[in-house]
């Protein structure tokens, strides 16, 4: 499984990641250099091709929330 992270006001694909943790790092650092805006057009989703090729995507963080939940992550760092 890959989790790809989306900005999702240019439909672009941002970076993908081998875990759910690289992603949320990877968002963490965004987060501290450009700030929140930047970070809340971004969402993840977990893609997983099967055997018969088909591709299963699913949102993993596709929530307002999240933000402040990655911004309560920094602060307990310092």
């Amino acid at each position: 499984m890959i989790y790809e992270v989306w900005d999702m006001d240019t439909a672009n694909q941002v970076g993908a990641f081998e875990s759910e943790a690289e992603a949320r790092a990877f968002l963490t650092d965004m987060l501290r250099l450009n700030g929140a805006e930047t970070v809340k057009a971004l969402s993840v989703a977990a893609v997983q091709h099967d055997n018969s090729g088909i591709v299963h995507q699913t949102l993993v963080i596709d929530d307002p929330d999240f933000v402040a939940e990655l911004e309560l992550g920094l602060a307990r760092e310092r």
